[in-house]
């Protein structure tokens, strides 16, 4: 983001003089580095830093850095900054014991210094020093990959112009980019310092943030076609639109990179044609999350402007719009399936609430959701060939979810835990006809389960001395009850 020259700045200030005057007044006193000096000129430059921060980079939890010329410069920009109530920011320059006024008041011991360092580097959460204002310390070798953005009041050149680029692009958690905001006027000493290196290598070393806007268009075309011929109003045609989990991957990817340039630019106004579009597709893409159970659709890394546009949208959007899945096992599970409008709709619910529970149980309880899973694969294979219609298809699932419920009842009616029950399902088969006691049967369950989970060490299904053990000690519970050496 490119400031105003210093020569602008110049013409400005003294725009009531002739062209005569300003040309002796600049020649006389004003060289460049006086006019940057200019008190006036420092306090606009510090509130348009102050606007810039809170707006643009806050919001994400980051932190930034200002670079200036010389220490009396440095000394004057935390002085106007800590009287317009800006940001929390500590200034970091060269003092001696000589020193006296402000420079007295900056001193730092070499202790103290890196202490400023490691709270700018901590999270926002953590810590809310903002700013580092520095005069020649921390050009190089200074790694703080939570600084976003660093304002330029400084004609930085060569190796310490093409440093400065590459610190703030540093990967830190979810950021997508670095900002220089120059209030110099460096782009021609870009030029120079990049004239040594190959033209390809550093073709995008440091783009106009208006650039992005191009991109955003694209970026916004390229996610709206997922949903071409759909009416984006129609929640569960979009919704059905990702049933397939490649076509949910690929929908995330461009979503993700919609989100990413929106973030990029706003509050800008020129992000206003695409906020709307921006929170209908969040709004549809948490559907397909609550739909599918697919928490890949989640919000982390589409940067915190865009997940608070998004959060005020669910939250406008009445009490129809979920947020987490609801399961199989809630109390409000059958409601909320009968509030869905199609039979499509409340299949859809049903199959993947079904799938998720299986997922969860399946290593609780082996062999009852074995079986489930398999009833289910034939259900949807008959709606899928058409050997059943989609009423008969709601019908089917509800009995399903009727046997899931089922089997949790039952185990809490027989005092055991689910684990516990699968246990007592295997034994019961086994035991019965040699007329064994249900007490008794309950009893081994439990007793079983206590003898395998105090064996249970990591990752022992892939270990051959522990299974073995387990065995014994199961078999050890079995021939106390007299069960026939076969069984």
């Amino acid at each position: 983001m490119e400031g105003r020259t210093l020569d602008a700045i110049f013409d400005r200030v003294f725009q009531d003089y002739s062209s005569e005057e300003r040309e002796r007044i600049k020649k006389r006193y004003a060289t460049k580095y006086e006019v940057a000096k200019a008190r006036q000129r420092i306090e606009q430059i510090c509130l348009d830093i102050i606007d810039h921060y809170e707006t643009y980079v806050k919001p994400d939890g980051l932190k930034a850095q200002i670079v200036i010329f010389d220490r009396r410069t440095a000394a004057r920009y935390k002085e106007i900054l800590d009287q317009l109530d800006g940001p929390e920011c500590e200034a970091v320059i060269s003092t001696s014991s000589a020193d006296k006024g402000i420079y007295q008041k900056l001193r730092r011991t070499k202790g103290e210094e890196d202490a400023i360092i490691k709270r700018f580097k901590k999270p926002m959460e953590e810590d809310s020093l903002s700013i580092l204002i520095v005069c020649e310390k921390l050009l190089t070798g200074f790694d703080a990959p939570i600084e976003q953005v660093m304002y330029l009041d400084s004609p930085l050149k060569d190796h310490s112009l093409l440093q400065a680029i590459a610190r703030v692009n540093r990967p830190y958690k979810h950021k997508t980019h670095g900002l220089i905001v120059d209030y110099y006027g460096i782009s021609e000493f870009l030029k120079e310092a990049l004239a040594i290196f190959n033209t390809e290598d550093v073709e995008d070393a440091l783009t106009p943030l208006k650039s992005e806007l191009p991109r955003l268009q694209t970026r916004h075309r390229a996610v709206l076609r997922f949903f071409d011929g759909v009416d984006l109003s129609h929640h569960e045609a979009c919704i059905a639109v990702l049933k397939d989990e490649k076509v949910r991957s690929e929908f995330d990817v461009a979503f993700r990179r919609f989100a990413e340039s929106m973030n990029m630019l706003m509050p800008d106004p020129v992000v206003n044609p695409y906020r709307e579009d921006l929170k209908v597709l969040g709004d549809i893409r948490n559907r397909a999350r609550v739909r599918y159970r697919d928490e890949q659709l989640n919000l982390v890394g589409c940067g915190e402007k865009v997940r608070a546009l998004i959060d005020e949208h669910v939250r406008a959007s009445g009490v129809d719009l979920l947020t987490e899945p609801v399961s199989i096992t809630a109390e409000i599970f059958d409601e909320h399936v009968e509030s869905l409008k199609t039979d499509e709709a409340k299949a859809s619910e049903m199959e993947h609430a079904l799938r998720q529970e299986i997922n969860v149980k399946l290593p609780e309880n082996h062999v009852f959701y074995t079986l489930l899973s398999e009833r289910l694969e034939k259900i949807i294979e008959a709606w899928k060939e058409e050997r059943i219609e989609t009423s008969q298809l709601v019908l089917e699932l509800e009995k399903l979810v009727k046997d899931v419920r089922r089997i949790e009842k039952t185990a809490s009616q027989l005092g055991l835990t689910e684990t516990e029950f699968a246990f007592h399902g295997i034994l019961k088969d086994e035991l019965e006809p040699y007329e064994v006691e249900e007490d008794t049967i309950k009893r081994l369950s439990v007793e079983s389960v206590e003898a395998v989970e105090k064996l249970a060490v990591i990752d022992w299904t892939t270990k051959d001395d522990v299974q073995p053990m387990m065995r014994r000690d199961i078999k050890k519970l079995l021939r106390k009850e007299k069960c026939p050496e076969d069984r």
